[in-house]
């Protein structure tokens, strides 16, 4: 009786930590889709995974998606983010060059 209480114990903790997960991923992917910014990077830096906080007129910016940033973002670069796209619109400084990432 008592294992089997312990069980179900279990299995609805287990049940609300997943749901609760699921529903701050889909949160955030809306309230980050809705974001929208532009302006030349002012500073950049990096987390432990690799997901980069850039400051856009003095407002800082994360960005938690697997994108290979340092490759393509560089102090002084030119980044565009727009509302309800997910993609961004960089120019780089030193050629114009202009890319996307999504």
């Amino acid at each position: 009786m008592i294992q089997s209480n312990l069980r179900l114990l279990t299995v609805i903790i287990l049940t609300a930590f997943f749901v609760c997960a699921i529903t701050l991923a889909i949160v955030g992917r809306i309230k980050f889709s809705e974001s929208a910014f532009a302006g030349t990077v002012q500073v950049i830096e990096y987390d432990i995974k690799g997901y980069p906080t850039f400051t856009i007129l003095g407002k800082k910016h994360t960005v938690s998606f697997a994108y290979s940033w340092k490759n393509y973002v560089r102090v002084g670069d030119y980044i565009e983010k727009k509302s309800g796209n997910k993609g961004f619109k960089i120019i780089k400084q030193r050629d114009n060059k202009i890319l996307y990432i999504k």
